[in-house]
């Protein structure tokens, strides 16, 4: 919950969703596109209501979409070190009926089955079986992530991100565990170290903020 105040208080400066540069405060609200997101498709009932976008993520267990999975390598990828980002905040609810351990993963090349070095949330997030949408904290210390994969160290890869990853595992993986599961994701947002500023705040005063970002980018009509 300490991160939650910082995020608030970068929800009322940004004002667009994707960005062309790694930047604090980025965030994706998946408001009828992807953004830039492989994998999962684009839907409505998000944390905002029946008509807030999120990215609708399935996985049947068996086949090439056997995994719950998706990544970025576009706005999510940069130097993370230079950008002061130091943990990555988003809304995540399980429609499935498994309950699912939620990890980010972010590795210095386009795929782990193509090699390269990859860190994993150490702790996962537990998102219970019909969890409905919450909001939750991925820090990106070093402390906080596991080394899955290569010979790069924290340092480096941090500086040099290709690719951001969020996905299911029961222990630190850069793949992902095979399950039959749904769930969504909305409002990914980049975080910087909030310090002693940190608030304890609701995911409700935060969503009531994201709505109000939504409402002012409208066209008036």
């Amino acid at each position: 919950m300490r991160w939650l105040g910082a995020w608030i208080t970068i929800a009322l400066l940004v004002g667009s969703a994707a960005s062309a540069a790694l930047t604090q405060g980025q965030q994706d609200d998946f408001n009828g596109v992807k953004d830039a997101w492989a994998q999962g498709t684009p839907a409505l009932g998000g944390p905002g209501g029946g008509s807030d976008g999120f990215l609708l993520l399935h996985a049947d267990g068996v086949t090439q979409n056997g995994k719950l999975v998706t990544f970025n390598q576009l706005q999510w990828a940069g130097s993370y070190t230079a950008a002061g980002i130091e943990a990555i905040g988003m809304f995540l609810e399980n429609l499935g009926d498994t309950d699912l351990q939620m990890r980010v993963v972010l590795g210095n090349i386009s795929a782990p089955s193509s090699g390269g070095t990859w860190f994993a949330s150490t702790v996962p997030v537990s998102l219970l079986a019909g969890s409905g949408w919450h909001f939750f904290v991925f820090p990106l210390g070093s402390a906080d992530l596991t080394r899955t994969q290569g010979t790069a160290d924290y340092a480096t890869v941090m500086n040099g991100v290709v690719t951001l990853r969020i996905l299911n595992s029961a222990v630190p993986s850069a793949f992902g565990d095979n399950i039959v599961a749904t769930a969504g994701v909305d409002r990914i947002v980049a975080l910087p170290e909030p310090g002693a500023a940190s608030l304890v705040a609701s995911g409700v005063v935060a969503l009531a903020l994201c709505a109000r970002l939504r409402a002012r980018r409208q066209p008036a009509g």
